[in-house]
């Protein structure tokens, strides 16, 4: 027994020199690769969700594996390796956390950001606790004989913590794996990263927490080669949603880092350079300026040189060859020679599938009205869902969490969707879709269709906009046609109504007016007391019957007159008249009317008689038409002006009444039309009376006078010149 001890024990031995002496190296190149890596995908970092996790649980890896190695090597300074425990368990505590956050990247629902936001709050407390002070969880760290000894109770707060969020995301990843709504690409994706996960990081806790946790530290350098069974296999699996392989991150990557060192190791040549004309011992003076400014101008323009060549390599990764620039000023000049949508579309989808080397380009526009409008409804309710949360970026077939959706563009044959965003309202218009081809796209292609659409946008709104204005001029001549045809035949229509209309105006007018007169006579004969004396009450019920048969009187005489206007009938009779006697007579009659309203009249003329050429009855009825208006819808008081202004002369007749609102006044002088306001004071009004006292004034030779405010009152009146008589 003692034999097969010590047997195990020269194993064990020969175990950890081994250790010592081979997985070391092997730990710094892994380091060194993925550092590589992490700069290949931080050509990608901006694009998706999960190239930004993957840069994390990387990084989190290359940490892990340095620290160690770095630990374990005797070439380091003593006290930096003295502080790499804490280093690599640090990285380890953040290690499940970045697994959580990179499959939650692949859920269909994700995790909120407070959920995200107390996951890293506790893996920074475990940082923390594991950092300071020294002695919370190692009792003593000897670099020298490479061995640490744990607090027991520390430690098994560490591994408790390690463990739960190990399962928790196991727990994510089998969940998007059950996920029925994930389509069966993504849900295999999920599971290819379940199980390296789940298998390095069980490697990873036996040689790392567990043997550790049990005072075996001498294999701590066997963990972090579980890197090697799930990092490369998480790149691959992550990247196929990105449409890049491994390879091509690789390559990017070290491109990256040479570039890096290119320029590292350029500056410190320009540095020893600088030594030669300048020693370090020497003290810098003012003399000494110019040799600084030109080797820093070297410096930058080195750095931009090197800087332009890496950005070219890359696009020559990421392209595969082809030429972006002889794109772009292939659909230039598709663009400089094509005007209609249908031509300018089948020119820039033929240069794109001679690029692009794909079956099929289409463009769709969600517009409609044009004739590259998609008929297919379904197709394009997928196509406006799946771009209405990005913007600009294009939207690979493999990047759809929706299942229905990402169905959608399989039965399509549609791999890559790119919107195409409006100019002047920056929303959606359309989109780019490519079909697939043999060999995968690299994200590269996607950056060059959203440079196509960015630069088609302004010609394709002007594309559909011409098509559709065309498109509108030949409906519009089409409906001028009709709607012409039509509007004759309606216009010889209302000529014949209008003229019945004038004819049975004119007889209902005077048929009225004949029984009117006849009633006006015998109530002034009654009033008169030539059928006998009447008392006060039967006197006023002649009064009311007189006022109301003149009224109706005035209302027909407007009726008429409004015929006359129409049918080109109406003149006026000439002659020498003393208008202001004209003025006073009405007055006396309205007065008496005003009082039986409770109203009050305030006349105001000039002393001498104003004398002109014009129709004495005419002018009756347009004063006696804005006083009776004013009388009416006044509050309690009526302001009525005549005098002489040189050769004019003015009649206006204010009141303090409900005015007329802003909005009507332009309305308020033609025929038939009364303010909404009015026709509730007044409902029995005509909208006749104004209109005729426009027409009259205007034969007259002269002109309206209106001012109003709603709720404070109008003026009305007219002005006429006098000529050489007055």
């Amino acid at each position: 027994m003692c034999c097969l001890f010590s047997f195990f024990g020269v194993i064990l031995e020969s175990m950890i020199e081994v250790v010592n002496r081979v997985v070391v190296p092997v730990l710094f190149i892994m380091s060194a690769l993925l550092f590589i890596m992490i700069v290949g995908m931080l050509y990608n970092f901006n694009r998706n969700l999960k190239t930004k996790t993957l840069v994390f649980v990387t990084a989190i890896g290359l940490v892990w594996c340095a620290a160690i190695a770095v630990f374990l090597t005797p070439g380091f300074d003593l006290s930096i390796r003295e502080i790499m425990p804490k280093v690599y368990y640090s990285a380890s505590a953040f290690l499940p956390v970045s697994m959580i956050f990179f499959a939650d990247a692949y859920s269909k629902k994700p995790i909120g950001l407070a959920v995200k936001g107390f996951f890293l709050l506790i893996a920074v407390s475990i940082c923390i606790y594991v950092c300071f002070p020294a002695t919370t969880l190692f009792r003593s760290v000897d670099a020298g004989s490479y061995t640490v000894e744990l607090n027991k109770i520390p430690y098994l707060v560490y591994t408790i913590y390690f463990v739960s969020f190990f399962l928790i995301s196991m727990f994510v990843l089998l969940k998007n794996y059950s996920d029925k709504n994930l389509h069966r690409k993504q849900r295999e994706t999920s599971w290819r990263i379940f199980i390296p996960w789940v298998a390095g990081g069980v490697f990873g806790s036996i040689f790392n927490l567990w043997l550790p946790w049990a005072g075996n530290y001498s294999l701590i350098a066997l963990g972090p080669l579980s890197v090697l069974i799930f990092i490369p296999i998480l790149i691959v699996a992550a990247t196929t949603n990105e449409y890049l392989s491994a390879p091509k991150i690789f390559l990017k990557g070290l491109t990256g880092c040479f570039s890096l060192m290119v320029t590292v190791f350029s500056t410190i040549g320009i540095l020893l350079l600088m030594n030669l004309f300048l020693p370090i011992e020497r003290k810098v003076d003012y003399q000494h300026y110019p040799i600084y400014a030109i080797a820093f101008a070297i410096g930058i323009l080195w750095a931009v040189a090197v800087f332009r060549l890496n950005r070219v390599l890359i696009k020559q990764i990421d392209s595969d060859g082809y030429n972006e620039e002889g794109i772009m000023e292939a659909i230039s000049v598709v663009l400089a020679e094509k005007r209609e949508a249908v031509e300018l579309f089948g020119a820039i989808r033929h240069t794109l599938d001679k690029s692009f080397g794909v079956k099929q380009v289409d463009i769709v526009i969600f517009d409609e009205n044009t004739a590259v409008h998609v008929d297919d409804t379904k197709l394009e309710s997928v196509l406006m869902r799946i771009t209405s949360g990005k913007k600009t970026n294009t939207i690979f077939r493999e990047e759809i969490r929706n299942k229905l959706d990402y169905a959608a563009l399989v039965a399509y044959d549609i791999e890559a969707v790119t919107p195409i965003i409006g100019v002047v309202h920056k929303k959606v218009i359309g989109v780019i879709l490519l079909s697939p081809r043999k060999r995968k796209f690299s994200r590269y292609y996607g950056e060059t269709l959203e440079r196509v659409a960015k630069m088609l946008s302004p010609f394709i709104q002007s594309a559909v906009f011409y098509e559709q204005i065309s498109s509108f001029n030949t409906k519009l001549k089409q409906e001028v046609r009709i709607k012409t045809r039509k509007l004759r035949e309606n216009n010889k229509e209302l000529m014949k109504l209008d003229e019945m209309k004038s004819d049975l105006l004119t007889i209902a007018s005077h048929n009225l007016r004949t029984p009117l007169t006849g009633v006006l006579g015998y109530a002034d004969m009654l009033r008169e007391g030539d059928a006998g004396k009447l008392s006060k009450g039967q006197k006023e019920y002649i009064e009311e019957i007189i006022k109301s048969a003149n009224n109706m009187n005035r209302v027909l005489l407007d009726f008429l007159d409004a015929t006359r206007i129409d049918t080109g009938k109406f003149g006026l009779r000439k002659e020498e008249i003393d208008f202001s006697r004209i003025v006073d007579g009405e007055m006396e009659m309205l007065e008496e009317m005003a009082k039986s309203h409770e109203r009050e009249i305030v006349y105001s003329r000039d002393k001498e008689d104003i004398h002109m050429v014009g129709d004495s009855s005419r002018l009756r009825q347009t004063v006696t038409n804005l006083v009776d208006n004013a009388i009416y819808y006044s509050k309690s008081k009526v302001e009525v002006n005549l005098h002489r202004d040189g050769n004019l002369v003015k009649f206006t007749v204010k009141d303090d009444g409900i005015g007329v609102p802003r909005d009507e006044q332009n309305k308020l002088f033609t025929k038939m039309y009364r303010a909404s306001n009015a026709e509730l004071a007044r409902p029995d009004g005509s909208g006749i009376g104004l209109y005729v006292v426009k027409n009259i004034i205007e034969a007259s030779g002269g002109k309206i006078i209106f001012e109003s405010k709603e709720g404070k009152g109008s003026t009305f009146g007219f002005e006429l010149r006098l000529g050489e008589e007055g």
